[in-house]
């Protein structure tokens, strides 16, 4: 039978690893993890607990234990949270948790009755926060610590056995249940397997050293998974795997981290012993290093801020001060070329000037006084040229002095200040700003860094905590709680989606956990693909399809089927197809019914034809008595015949007589309605679907308490149901597939999926061969599956 196991354990991401659930053939094992809630405010307090526990007893027994423990050890730790002080140890609140766990067991195993037999129970309770361990342990349940040496490998140590040769007294006597308490540290090298069966003995030590000695958790559990795979049959198996290494950080209940220094741990078999030496790994001194270049980069890049701040403050004096020389001397310039005009106008003033004779010709010669004259031209021109220059160039420092605005728009006096400073001070400043630049850039540098890593690092998480849901979601499904493992997988989903692009790497991680996601969502649907369907054999008459409506199996590997209108036909294994049976023209069947030897056409004249798979043919009388029958759909078994009138809500049972059948009654007694119903099926019970997709199941005449599971997507046109008398199974044939259920619980096993599905008027699936038997039209077709 499929044992009943809670996944809570998939709830704590960082500590535990994955539960590695197993099935048992053992009608009365019961192996379950407990799922123990604490309050979020106690997360400091407590760390991450969970538990597990084994027992010889029936499932709901199990049940009922499992349950009565998580809900006092809820109540309990809130309530011990409240009342022992902050500075309390977590040996210390985690046995008085205990303590009230098991006041409650006491009570329940006494006076409420509950029967177990004690010394076959096996369970355990285990807190981990940070690197310190407490196990409260019922019974002897299997708790292993690999512990790495200096040397390389691991030493094996059984913790409870190390318990049982010291001195310790039980931890609550006189009570039953989780009686010994188990504390001390754990490496962050080291690893701890808490299991209800001998691990080491199961697997041998070698293969056990080699499992827990992989480089990450992950890998440990997958290694663990695929050594007990060949064992999956016999063993009633539910683990949980400590690893110190990643029990490094704990959430507080605002969502901050804060880092818990590893407790020290001495390689000795005394779990309960402590030690000085503190061990560093690799990683950490790596991590130590970039720190410390971290903290150096920032001091240079302070120090080159600071300097760069000089330098410009400097380089403003600089500029300043040549500024103000230059206008000084724009000034003085433009006072002195004033002066100088003046002289020359009042030298200019007092002297007569001779009229020139105008002459437009070459030919004409300049007397001696016109050429005195134009001499004193020729010169008092160069006089008022060199004048008009000063005056000039006055003017154009003048307008520099004044703002520039004629000579480099708004930064001429930046450039004017530039142009004015010596060689030293442009070489100063010009390393000012080239330091300032790489500081700048540093900053920036460092500040992206940063960013990045934050980015990676919280991309990384939320990708781990997908990945946790999928599995999660994986585990669900092993138990068969399709709802958790939707919701899961839909939350999931939404994660994904608002995760951030980012490179390629970032893209193909995403893509990757959406695939394995749609690979969960169909395995949550339990459903399987058919191969392209096999065409056995087409069926006509003078050229003429004929309409197919049943098939059967022979015994001597001949198929058989019938029409719509009654006829039967022998397929050979050829796909030729040969009449066994023809009704008379004109006659009608109301109802079509497979039975194992044959099948019956039933007509409206209450008449009746069996038809044997050995081609026999015998007319029968179906006796309606008193009754208005309208029937829907036709039934056989042993030597009864029941006919399905969901006209007029019932469902009647004929007995077997000499002519066929006889004495009809109705079967179902307790008013169930029927007035939806489309098939029946019967072996043993009566079941009836429903155009509702529900199945009603029925014995003695009485509704049982069965429904089917929910189906994706639901079964809102299912139109036949068939179960062989030999299995477990219940066939439903809806559009598209044949979905099939457990007849003992109801829940929904696989659904066969095909589009050539959707035109198929009857079935039949052969389990053993994975192969369903289908007519469509006038063909019969033959559907395979792979191995899952």
């Amino acid at each position: 039978m499929q044992v009943k196991i809670d996944p809570g354990m998939f709830q704590q991401p960082n500590v535990l690893s994955k539960l590695t659930p197993w099935r048992t053939k053992g009608p009365e094992t019961y192996v379950r993890t407990l799922t123990l809630k604490i309050p979020s405010a106690a997360v400091d307090r407590f760390g991450d607990v969970q538990g597990l526990i084994s027992a010889v007893l029936d499932v709901r027994t199990g049940d009922v234990l499992s349950a009565n423990i998580e809900e006092t050890f809820a109540d309990a730790a809130e309530r011990v949270f409240n009342s022992l002080p902050v500075n309390s140890t977590l040996e210390r609140t985690f046995e008085t948790v205990i303590h009230r766990v098991n006041t409650m067991l006491s009570r329940l195993l006494g006076d409420g009755g509950l029967q177990l037999a004690p010394g076959d129970i096996k369970g355990a309770i285990v807190a981990q926060h940070g690197q310190e361990v407490a196990a409260a342990v019922w019974g002897q349940p299997s708790l292993q610590l690999f512990r790495q040496t200096a040397a390389g490998g691991s030493n094996i140590f059984n913790v409870l056995k190390t318990e049982a040769e010291s001195p310790t007294a039980p931890l609550t006597a006189g009570l039953v249940g989780f009686t010994n308490l188990i504390s001390g540290p754990i490496g962050p090298r080291d690893r701890m397997l808490v299991a209800n069966r001998d691990l080491v003995e199961l697997l041998g030590k070698m293969e056990t050293l080699e499992i827990m000695s992989a480089a990450r958790t992950d890998l440990v559990t997958s290694m663990l998974r695929d050594a007990l795979l060949g064992r999956y049959d016999d063993l009633d198996l539910a683990l949980l795997l400590l690893d110190g290494a990643t029990a490094t950080e704990s959430v507080s209940p605002a969502g901050a981290t804060s880092r818990i220094v590893p407790r020290p741990v001495e390689p000795t078999t005394n779990f309960s012993m402590k030690s000085s030496r503190v061990p560093v790994s690799r990683a950490e001194q790596s991590i130590k290093l970039l720190q410390s270049i971290k903290s150096g980069l920032v001091v240079l890049a302070k120090t080159s801020a600071v300097w760069a701040r000089r330098a410009v403050v400097v380089a403003k004096k600089v500029g300043r001060v040549t500024a103000a020389r230059s206008i000084k001397t724009a000034a003085t310039l433009k006072e002195y070329s004033k002066e100088k005009i003046e002289r020359l106008k009042e030298k200019s003033g007092g002297k007569s000037r001779p009229t020139a004779p105008v002459s437009n010709s070459r030919d004409n010669k300049p007397s001696g006084t016109n050429k005195t004259s134009g001499t004193f031209e020729d010169r008092s021109d160069d006089s008022a040229s060199k004048q008009d220059s000063k005056p000039t160039a006055a003017r154009s420092l003048s307008s520099v002095g004044d703002g520039g605005s004629d000579d480099g728009g708004r930064f001429g006096p930046a450039f004017t200040a530039w142009r004015s400073l010596n060689r030293r001070s442009k070489n100063l400043l010009a390393a000012a700003a080239v330091l300032l630049a790489i500081v700048a850039i540093s900053l920036l540098f460092i500040v992206w860094r940063r960013q990045t890593e934050q980015s990676t690092a919280s991309l990384d998480k939320r990708m781990a905590v997908i990945r946790q849901q999928i599995d999660s979601a994986e585990a669900s499904l092993i138990y068969r709680d399709e709802d958790r493992a939707r919701r899961l997988l839909d939350e999931a989903m939404a994660a994904i989606s608002e995760l951030p692009d980012g490179s390629s790497d970032t893209t193909e991680t995403k893509d990757s956990l959406l695939e394995e996601i749609r690979i969960k969502f169909s395995d949550l649907r339990r459903a399987v693909s058919l191969d392209a369907p096999e065409v056995i054999s087409t069926i006509s008459i003078d050229g003429s399809p004929v309409d197919l409506r049943l098939v059967l199996g022979g015994g001597d590997g001949r198929l058989w089927s019938v029409s719509s209108d009654g006829q039967v036909f022998a397929v050979a294994t050829d796909g030729s197809a040969e009449p066994v049976y023809s009704p008379e023209a004109g006659s009608t069947p109301i109802f079509l019914l497979p039975k194992s030897d044959g099948a019956m056409i039933g007509y409206a004249d209450g008449q009746a034809v069996a038809v044997t798979t050995g081609g026999k043919v015998t007319e029968q009388k179906i006796s309606d008595g008193d009754f208005d029958v309208s029937v829907d759909r036709a039934a056989t078994f042993g030597s009864r015949l029941y006919l399905l009138d969901s006209t007029h809500n019932h469902i009647l049972k004929l007995a077997s007589n000499n002519n066929g059948f006889g004495s009809p009654e109705v079967y179902v007694k307790d008013g169930t309605d029927l007035s939806q119903a489309i098939s029946i099926a019967i072996d043993g019970y009566v079941f009836v679907l429903s155009s509702d997709g529900k199945v009603i199941r029925l014995l003695s005449g009485k509704a049982t308490d069965f429904t089917v599971g929910e189906t994706d997507p639901p079964l809102l046109a299912p139109r036949l149901l068939r179960t062989p008398s030999d299995r477990d199974d219940l066939y439903v044939l809806t559009d598209g597939r044949v979905v099939r259920f457990d007849k003992g619980n109801g829940q929904l096993t696989k659904q066969y999926e095909s589009p050539d599905l959707a035109a198929v008027t009857d079935f039949l699936v052969d389990q053993a061969k994975r192969q369903i038997l289908a007519v469509s039209g006038n063909r019969i077709l033959r559907f395979t599956w792979k191995e899952q």
